[in-house]
């Protein structure tokens, strides 16, 4: 829905009162959760605690809307739940929809870990549609300061506890890992990677990898 044309008593207020505003009306204390269905160009919003007509305040006036958007895209986490399959494309589609001003305001991003290939010693380790998601941060996320990465072992079998691979593809697993590391740190906003194991712990060698990259490991869910 476009914003209507009409002005709006609170231009009036001074922009710090504006934005105190913004942030007391649209600022939720979890995370939005977005998911599209395949074959489909509609990004839905999963939001659970949010009030009634939440999103009113964007649809006031143009110039309310633009600056109200910094608020919603700069103070929530956004996680992206989808398979790995498919992540890349809702990911795409998101940042298309929100264009290139709001997607600059995004700073804490969650998304899956590129899923790794195992026994296909014929093709890159990392998928490079997942690899194509992490440009897409770096080329459109400017302010991007937190990136959550879940690790699923059916995705990156090599990389869970007893199911361990010392190849990747075509790869060993350092020089797997090093590759997804060059696309994080290409993101030059970004002070560090939180990796979050979803299927039970990480390979005690993968472990030593990541952290020998800087990344931060969690150890819960």
């Amino acid at each position: 829905m476009e914003p209507l044309n009409d002005h709006s008593g609170l231009l009036s207020l001074p922009r710090e009162l504006r934005d105190n505003i913004y942030l007391n009306v649209l600022d939720v204390k979890h995370p939005l959760y977005l998911f599209k269905e395949d074959n489909s160009d509609d990004v839905e919003v999963f939001a659970p605690r949010t009030p009634a007509r939440w999103l009113a305040l964007l649809h006031t006036n143009r110039k309310i809307h633009a600056e109200a958007c910094e608020t919603l895209y700069g103070r929530h986490k956004f996680v992206f739940v989808d398979t790995a399959k498919s992540q890349g494309d809702l990911l795409g589609v998101f940042l298309h929809k929100i264009g290139a001003v709001n997607a600059g305001y995004l700073t804490h991003v969650c998304i899956n870990f590129p899923a790794m290939i195992v026994d296909r010693q014929d093709q890159n380790a990392a998928r490079k549609p997942d690899l194509l998601e992490l440009e897409l941060l770096q080329e459109r996320c400017g302010s991007l300061r937190t990136l959550e990465a879940f690790v699923y072992g059916q995705n990156s079998k090599g990389l869970v506890a007893g199911r361990y691979s010392p190849t990747l593809g075509s790869l060993s697993t350092p020089e797997a890992l090093l590759q997804v590391d060059a696309k994080f740190k290409a993101i030059p906003s970004l002070p560090a990677v939180l990796i979050k194991p979803s299927n039970g712990p990480l390979a005690p060698e993968v472990v030593e990898l990541m952290q020998g990259f800087g990344w931060v490991i969690s150890v819960g869910r």
